[in-house]
């Protein structure tokens, strides 16, 4: 009985070792606007546009990018990388704002109140 499952067996650990979720490394916050515009340059033009409008805020370290990030990733529609790219962006980016609030920031802190408030 045993030979019989054998086959079954080196399948499932062969197959299940093709199935490793890796978790991809954290962006760094200076790497998130490329991340994002290399992501979306073919994307819809709205989204693109959209993409495009997130990755300056961020550029710029404006507390709001992180609602914006939120509401990309959100977007339907958006390709398996599109939507990596924009959850990689805001986490990294949510991160950035908790260490700046943390700091004593105050738009950082408002953003991570509002942030905090919708969860």
């Amino acid at each position: 009985m045993f030979m019989s499952l054998a086959p079954v067996l080196a399948i499932g650990v062969i197959t299940s070792g093709c199935s490793k979720n890796v978790a991809e490394k954290p962006l760094a916050p200076s790497e998130v606007p490329a991340a994002l515009e290399n992501a979306f340059k073919k994307a819809e033009p709205e989204t693109q546009k959209a993409a495009q409008e997130v990755a300056t805020s961020v550029a710029q370290y404006e507390p709001k990018a992180l609602e914006d990030l939120q509401t990309l990733s959100s977007k339907p529609g958006l390709t398996p990388e599109e939507r990596r790219a924009a959850d990689r962006a805001f986490y990294s980016y949510l991160a950035a704002m908790q260490q700046a609030a943390t700091n004593g920031n105050a738009k950082a802190k408002a953003a991570m109140e509002k942030y905090k408030a919708t969860k």
